[in-house]
């Protein structure tokens, strides 16, 4: 298993118990592909260098685990899928 790091945005609208619904359902996708998480932050408010969708800040959340290589490509089709 290699290490990897993975840093995503989420949209300032959302309530505090939705973006812990969020970071639990990806959290637990990459647990049920056979990852261990090793390192989860707390979500930090973070302005933006530029806006996105009108969106001067977003939170920052930053998460490390272990990851089987051949298991990446599905895990990212399906972090894809999920979060449309």
């Amino acid at each position: 298993m290699k290490s990897y790091e993975l840093t995503y945005l989420i949209s300032p609208e959302l309530s505090a118990e939705e973006l812990k619904s969020l970071q639990e359902k990806i959290n637990s996708l990459i647990q049920k592909e056979g990852g261990l998480l090793t390192e989860v932050n707390l979500p930090k408010k973070k302005d933006l260098a530029y806006q996105i969708k009108k969106n001067k800040e977003a939170y920052l959340i930053n998460l490390n685990f272990h990851f089987s290589p051949e298991k990446l490509k599905n895990l990212e089709k399906k972090l894809k899928a999920e979060l449309k």
